[in-house]
């Protein structure tokens, strides 16, 4: 973007970069129809904004049946939530620090399990108190496995 004080001042340089060397930078988020390739929403701020913080400003442009792609950086509890009270369904590669076990749960299909999952006992960042006192004590969700 221009080099200008107004948006180095909106969207500072990253602290790494010399003073006076290269140009304001911004994060955007963009959310995609997967059957369109069209965006359908776009969200912009600082350059050190994290995914999440970006994509859950765009949870609202979500319609009823919609399915939300992601990474493992949106597998948390919340997002399941958010994604599921837009009457909407997500799927997201499993966070590394969940258990991997497919001994518990119920059974329906091969590779596949109903998991029952447990709010987390502290808000996690990125939730105000109130938004985490929203949540439901548990959720039930779909954990499909490719590995045998």
């Amino acid at each position: 973007m221009p080099d200008t004080p107004q948006n180095q001042a909106a969207y500072p340089q990253s602290s790494r970069q010399a003073p006076g060397c290269g140009f304001p930078t911004a994060k955007i988020g963009v959310l995609f129809s997967l059957a369109t390739g069209a965006a359908v929403a776009v969200t912009v701020d600082v350059l050190h904004t994290h995914d999440i913080k970006l994509a859950r400003r765009m949870y609202e442009d979500l319609n009823t049946g919609d399915i939300l792609l992601g990474d493992r950086a949106f597998c948390s509890y919340a997002d399941f939530v958010f994604v599921q009270n837009r009457c909407c369904d997500a799927l997201f590669r499993k966070h590394q620090s969940r258990d991997n076990s497919m001994r518990r749960g119920k059974r329906i299909g091969s590779c596949d399990k109903l998991v029952l999952w447990e709010k987390p006992s502290s808000c996690p960042k990125g939730l105000t108190k109130e938004e985490f006192a929203a949540l439901p004590l548990d959720l039930v969700l779909r954990f499909c496995s490719l590995l045998h």
